[in-house]
């Protein structure tokens, strides 16, 4: 029997997909392995393989439910898995999905929502077209709001993946100072002002200059201090110049990044600053969050204010960052979605509660605004309790 055109989709007798054990037979109702197909070693639930997320952190059995890694046309499906006994749900009905983002030093987010994995099949079966794209004549609102939000989330991931524990601010003086300024200056300032003073003094500069001088920057600090882990994003401020904020891991040497930072602006004192900020939260996962929700935030901004086609809203050294893992879940509501999600990852529910100005409240936990699903970050020196090995 051929595999099934929508390897993704909710199935049930004969027509079902496509997912091998470890001995390389099929399970899935009607459908056989391709050849020579098999899963990595350890299903990533079970008796066989526990989850094993992050080192010390993760290692729980699930009620002894074995996951297999789903495949496509005869090929796995990288980070899909499905339940052992999986026949899927009822025509129409939403598959339940536990999405789980890990990273390399602690912590992790997680989601459940519910999917229509026809769809998403069909997507994986038809691919999509790489390489850079031609910048369409329109870009509608939604597709901008989508690529906003593909990026934020990216970037808080980065934040949270190198554990940064400092926001460092770098600037260049530029235009007037506007300390004392007020309504009508502001608004001289917009009808004209600003296009005079630039006329006479050389233009601000714009986020191509500031990618370009942040290279410099990188390159000459790499000489004394040897790679090291940031993500950046500019920051525009209402006199029409910008200010960058950059994630930072560890002691930031204040002399020499100042130095470095106007070598690279190639002016002297004067012509720029920095200045470096440690969050002050007793947990360093929380100061990661605090720090990459702080500067996620302008990743949207840029797209509302001007958006810029195939170009990156923000600059972060390589690192790995682990692609996301998904499971699906047996549940056939969200209630249900949920408390699997809480037994499979072994969370208290409890920790996420806060005592806020208006009594308690959730924090690193939000439901979606359309109720189709959960959304959690787990801070393990916050959330964390001794794990079932």
């Amino acid at each position: 029997m051929q595999p099934t055109k929508y390897p993704l989709q909710a199935h049930s007798g004969a027509s079902g997909g496509v997912f091998c054990t470890s001995e390389g037979s099929a399970y899935a109702v009607g459908s056989e392995c391709p050849k020579g197909m098999s899963p990595p070693a350890g299903a990533p639930f079970g008796a066989e393989g526990p989850i094993d997320l992050i080192e010390e952190h993760l290692t729980y059995n699930f009620h002894q439910t074995e996951y297999r890694q789903g495949a496509q046309g005869g090929r796995l499906v990288k980070n899909w898995y499905f339940p052992e006994d999986w026949r899927g749900c009822a025509a129409g009905d939403p598959t339940f999905v536990l999405k789980v983002q890990p990273f390399a030093k602690g912590g992790y987010e997680a989601s459940v929502r519910g999917v229509d994995l026809e769809k998403i099949g069909n997507a994986m079966l038809n691919g999509g077209k790489r390489g850079k794209r031609e910048a369409p004549d329109v870009v509608s609102i939604e597709n901008q709001m989508k690529a906003a939000a593909r990026s934020k989330r990216k970037m808080r991931h980065l934040v949270k993946n190198m554990m940064a524990d400092h926001l460092v601010t770098f600037t260049k003086h530029e235009g007037p100072s506007t300390k004392t300024w007020g309504d009508r200056e502001w608004a001289a300032w917009e009808c004209g002002g600003k296009d005079a003073w630039e006329a006479q003094h050389g233009a601000f500069m714009g986020p191509d200059d500031w990618a370009k001088v942040w290279d410099k920057f990188r390159r000459l600090l790499t000489r004394y201090l040897g790679e090291f882990p940031y993500v950046a994003i500019l920051e525009e401020h209402q006199k029409g110049n910008f200010h960058l904020h950059v994630a930072w891991c560890g002691r930031v040497n204040v002399g020499l990044v100042r130095k470095m930072w106007l070598a690279a602006l190639g002016g002297g004192k004067g012509c720029g600053n920095i200045d470096a900020k440690k969050i002050k939260v007793p947990a360093g996962g929380d100061r990661a969050s605090r720090i990459a929700r702080y500067i996620s935030k302008y990743v949207a901004k840029h797209f509302e204010d001007a958006p810029r086609y195939n170009k990156k809203r923000y600059w972060a050294s390589r690192q790995t960052l682990e692609e996301a893992r998904r499971y699906v879940l047996t549940a056939d509501s969200l209630e249900g979605a949920v408390e699997q999600m809480r037994q499979m990852l072994g969370l208290d529910f409890a920790k996420f509660r806060v005592m806020g100005a208006r009594g308690l409240k959730m924090e690193n936990m939000f439901s979606f605004p359309d109720g189709c699903g959960l959304w959690l970050a787990y801070i393990p020196e916050i959330h964390g309790s001794d794990p079932p090995f």
